[in-house]
């Protein structure tokens, strides 16, 4: 597997479109009628980067977006009550890590680990070189358990919220930590 930046209309489409049959269609976290095109965006997409999934035979099967100096905030900061810790971090140094969808064939946990660390592995580099210090994202329970398996140290910083009809909770990583706990991911490619 490897991850590629969208950087064409057209793979940006195919994200757009595996978002709205994971979200809309499949778990259904997102109403599909706000939606007619088939295609999930939202407000934020506009100040992200697009990366994609893609298995041995170049098919997508996940995406992720990062979110870097957002005028209109960030999706978690937005929505979520978080303690103090926010109010010490310079938010030119801050990015969030959102809209993480796998298509539900590579759901395995042993698959889902392995597509994380892949994300960890080239995003945090990328987010390095842009000046970016820590990592923002809001969690289910679940997904909380498989970033600790997958040795990544995000911290609960607040209580959880129905977000997207679920309930989640606010997590915050700092480069530093992962630095220390996880090397090989803040390696530069």
């Amino acid at each position: 597997m490897k991850i590629v930046k969208a950087e064409t209309e057209e793979l940006l489409r195919k994200i757009y479109r595996l978002r709205y049959e994971v979200l809309c269609k499949e778990i259904k976290t997102l109403d599909k009628s706000h939606y007619p095109d088939g295609l999930e965006k939202d407000r934020y997409d506009a100040y992200a980067d697009h990366f994609a999934v893609l298995d041995e035979k170049g098919e997508m099967v996940g995406c992720f977006r990062l979110i870097y100096r957002s005028p209109i905030g960030f999706p978690t900061l937005n929505v979520m009550e978080m303690n103090d810790l926010l109010e010490e971090i310079p938010a030119e140094k801050l990015c969030e890590i959102s809209r993480i969808t796998v298509d539900r064939r590579y759901r395995s946990i042993q698959t889902a680990i392995k597509i994380f660390k892949l994300i960890m592995l080239n995003g945090c580099p990328l987010m390095k070189r842009e000046g970016m210090e820590y990592l923002l994202c809001a969690v289910e329970g679940n997904f909380y358990r498989l970033l600790r398996i997958a040795n990544v140290p995000f911290e609960i910083i607040g209580e959880p919220k129905k977000y997207l009809e679920r309930y989640r909770y606010p997590a915050l990583m700092s480069m530093e930590k992962l630095a220390r706990k996880n090397p090989k991911y803040c390696k530069y490619r």
